[in-house]
């Protein structure tokens, strides 16, 4: 079993507050993903879709409103939970706490299951694929949007924050391993695409995140190491506001689909 360094959501209530006044929500880059969940998911108003590790609900209630279909919006940090119900829109979904791989939920309840950047907090990520399969029903989709290091090297988390590499490359699962785990837990049609995004507008929001620590990768550096390299990217941003490599992107989404076959034991 591997030991992932951890990040006190619990014990920490400022890292629900950082992360919702750091991340910005657009609407071109958030109906992308919402787009990709209802293609990919096979999703429509009749669906069900569970949103694991939702946060504050960036994802969840643009869905519920989008789709249209029943969301339920589950994470562990019932800081974050708090913060979803209070946004705009969040009684369009159902919020609960959950443990990832302990769910509480029926067998085959959901038609999908969305996960953002979220298995690289899992010490053993075989037992929430796993618990994903039991609760989805046959022909649904398990869908990870996550960023392996081949995309996220470069990234101002890396780049400028050097020191996080070496963590990250502990924790952050590949692409390979995403659908390795997924084919292990018997889905079919497992597929990964590289997704090109812009989750900032501009150079400055980039700073601003970066301020708020809206990424997990800031809490495990030492206040050295995340005081110098926030340093550099000031500095850097001042002389290249404009810079597209700061507010453009890629991540992976990574799917797999539970099978319709029915195994009968002689």
């Amino acid at each position: 079993m591997r030991e992932v360094p951890k990040v006190g959501y619990e014990t920490n209530t400022g890292i629900a507050e950082g992360y919702v006044t750091g991340t910005p929500i657009h609407d071109e880059h958030i109906d992308l993903w919402t787009g990709l969940m209802k293609e990919v998911g096979r999703l429509g108003s009749d669906s069900r879709l569970l949103d694991l590790g939702c946060g504050f609900g960036r994802f969840a209630i643009p869905a519920a409103k989008g789709i249209g279909c029943e969301v339920v919006g589950a994470d562990f940090s019932e800081g974050m939970l708090e913060h979803a119900r209070q946004r705009p829109g969040g009684d369009k979904v159902t919020w609960d706490r959950q443990v990832a791989g302990e769910l509480t939920y029926a067998d085959e309840s959901f038609d999908a299951i969305f996960m953002s950047n979220v298995l690289h907090h899992i010490d053993v990520p075989e037992e929430v694929v796993a618990d994903c399969h039991r609760v989805l029903r046959p022909g649904g989709a398990l869908m990870f949007r996550h960023g392996p290091m081949e995309l996220i090297s470069s990234n101002p988390e890396h780049v400028f924050f050097p020191e996080a590499i070496a963590i990250d490359e502990e924790r952050v699962l590949s692409t390979e391993t995403h659908e390795q785990l997924l084919r292990d837990a018997g889905m079919d049609g497992v597929t990964s695409r590289v997704v090109d995004q812009q989750p900032f507008q501009t150079t400055d929001e980039v700073v601003r995140a970066a301020e708020a620590k809206d990424a997990s990768i800031y809490y495990l550096l030492s206040d050295e190491a995340y005081t110098a390299g926030l340093a550099r990217l000031k500095e850097y941003v001042a002389q290249h506001p404009d810079d597209p490599n700061l507010t453009h992107d890629q991540m992976m989404l990574t799917v797999g689909y539970k099978s319709k076959h029915v195994i009968i034991e002689e």
